[in-house]
């Protein structure tokens, strides 16, 4: 069984492995307009192994403390796919693409593209895109209690359709896995099952770490909440962007339910909410922001900006959060097309008495849910 490429510690006589790094490289080139997997394209081929293949060998192969890149030549499709390697731990998969052309691996049928078991590290790097289905009925991605899935600039999870009940389509961050987005996009995913979510969900007890990247053109309809992100666990924010997002709902950028976010950078802007919150919605929630701008974003109800219920906070330190003023293309919106100072244009509180800021709050405007008045930057 050829395996291409090997960089290999050092092994016995017997060819037991001993070393704790085990790294290996791969190619596969697209052979055909079906999209079949081909082997290494110099001539010197094994059969038609696919992509799955390729990870089965891994599986068979793979060592505690392994790295194994994956470089793809061409595009394909492949089914789900279970990334779990039962009494190993910290094992990373490396996918990239190469010749400076994007390589495509789409999900055939319905299901979960990769689901990310505990001690494996899914590492999506330059040149890739993953591309659901849009007639499924589950999330693309899955991370797994334990796992963790990291996105570098130039990796994309695109275009994932999920029809069922309370449902996500793009990326799952289950309890105890993480998410690393550094660069890359979500985009194009569509989640229209009862109370559904677009782009990420953030589960209880689960991380999600935004440095970079863009999570864009995610919908929730059906009582949708969290058109770009939904986080019942932990969300910190300190770049990229979060935009163009809408739900039907609640929180057309994010929603948090029972969670934490924690703002330091990026941009929230452009996304909608049917209900209230066009950027930010918190319920049960804390929302610190210390950076950042969010800018442009439209609730139909309260909280063009930020919506905070009467069980949430806020405590904004830095950053911006535009208010309504015509002439400004940044301005967030309350109410679409009313001018009038009574929904919260930046900011809506539902508490009583409610508190609302309809002017921008910048970087030297702070805003504290727990304080009344102009003491705590209210209007």
């Amino acid at each position: 069984m050829v395996f291409g490429r090997f960089v290999l510690g050092v092994r016995v006589a017997k060819g037991t492995l001993l070393a704790a790094v085990f790294t290996a490289f791969f190619s596969f080139s697209c052979i055909n307009g079906e999209g079949e997997w081909g082997d290494d394209d110099d001539g010197s081929t094994s059969g038609n192994l696919n992509l799955a293949d390729r990870l089965r060998e891994i599986h068979a192969n793979a060592v505690s403390g392994g790295q194994y890149d994956i470089e793809l030549t061409g595009s394909g499709n492949i089914g789900a796919q279970e990334l779990s390697f039962s009494g190993r731990t910290n094992i990373t998969i490396r996918i990239t693409g190469s010749g400076g052309v994007v390589r495509t691996v789409a999900m055939t049928g319905s299901g979960t593209l990769f689901t990310i078991g505990s001690g494996v590290i899914l590492e999506l790097g330059d040149m890739v895109t993953l591309r659901g289905n849009v007639d499924n009925n589950v999330p693309l991605v899955v991370v797994g209690s334990g796992g963790t899935l990291t996105m570098k600039a130039g990796s994309k999870i695109i275009s994932n359709t999920n029809r069922s009940g309370y449902s996500t389509a793009g990326v799952v961050v289950s309890t105890g896995g993480i998410f690393l987005m550094e660069g890359g996009e979500i985009s194009g995913h569509t989640a229209s099952g009862y109370t559904s979510r677009g782009g990420v969900h953030v589960q209880s007890g689960a991380d999600f770490l935004m440095e970079g990247g863009k999570i864009s053109g995610n919908t929730a309809s059906s009582y949708g909440n969290g058109g770009g992100v939904f986080v019942e666990g932990r969300f910190t924010m300190a770049g990229g962007e979060i935009s163009g997002n809408s739900v039907s709902s609640n929180g057309g950028g994010v929603h948090v339910s029972r969670g934490v976010f924690a703002m330091e950078g990026g941009s929230i802007s452009g996304n909608t909410a049917g209900s209230n919150g066009g950027g930010v919605y918190m319920s049960n929630a804390m929302f610190t922001m210390s950076g950042g701008i969010l800018s442009f974003n439209t609730a139909a109800s309260g909280g063009g900006g930020v919506y905070v219920t009467s069980n949430a906070g806020i405590v904004k330190t830095g950053g911006t959060i535009y208010g309504y003023d015509l002439r400004d293309s940044n301005r967030n919106t309350a109410t679409t097309g009313i001018s009038s100072n009574d929904r919260g244009h930046a900011v809506f509180v539902d508490s009583s008495p409610g508190k609302r800021r309809e002017t921008t709050a910048g970087p030297a405007v702070n805003l504290d849910s727990e304080v009344l008045g102009a003491a705590g930057g209210w209007e």
